[in-house]
């Protein structure tokens, strides 16, 4: 089984992911870390791990400089893609939105420590009310600023 498991943790949890994703999937694995190029030898020592590749961007998101290294990811295919977090699933959207839009994956899960794979729901109750809230704060919040910026302006040419 090929997986592609994102370093979006602090290096040194690193390694419980690996030995977690070992014990959870028991198979024969092959096994490869994405990271940034400054803990590229910290990933290659960790135990299971078949391949490290880098990615030259601050965060896992497209940068227009580095299409030729995106299109090089993208030809790999991988039966599961795992992101790691810190148990807050929601701030890792950047990391999954650029796994769904830019590799060939069959299935991307979330590792929450201890031994926890968690699939992202696709529309969920809490997905519905962040885009309903989000949609009221356009319509009500953005009228309401212009018209206190109005307000506040008036006030300040009458006091002239």
């Amino acid at each position: 089984m090929k997986i592609i498991i994102f370093r979006s943790i602090r290096p040194e949890e690193m390694g419980f992911v690996i030995s977690d994703i070992i014990e959870i999937y028991k198979k024969n694995l092959e096994i490869t870390i994405i990271s940034n190029s400054q803990n590229l030898h910290a990933m290659k020592n960790l135990s299971g791990v078949n391949n490290v590749i880098t990615f030259s961007g601050n965060n896992f998101e497209y940068y227009s400089n580095l299409e030729k290294e995106i299109n090089e990811y993208s030809k790999q295919y991988y039966e599961l893609a795992v992101i790691p977090t810190n148990g807050n699933i929601e701030t890792y959207d950047n990391v999954y939105n650029f796994t769904n839009k830019y590799f060939s994956c069959k299935e991307i899960k979330y590792y929450v420590y201890p031994k926890k794979l968690i699939t992202k729901e696709k529309i969920g109750i809490r997905k519905t009310i962040k885009k309903i809230f989000k949609i009221f704060t356009y319509i009500f919040c953005l009228p309401l600023t212009i018209i206190l910026i109005f307000i506040f302006y008036v006030i300040a040419f009458l006091k002239k």
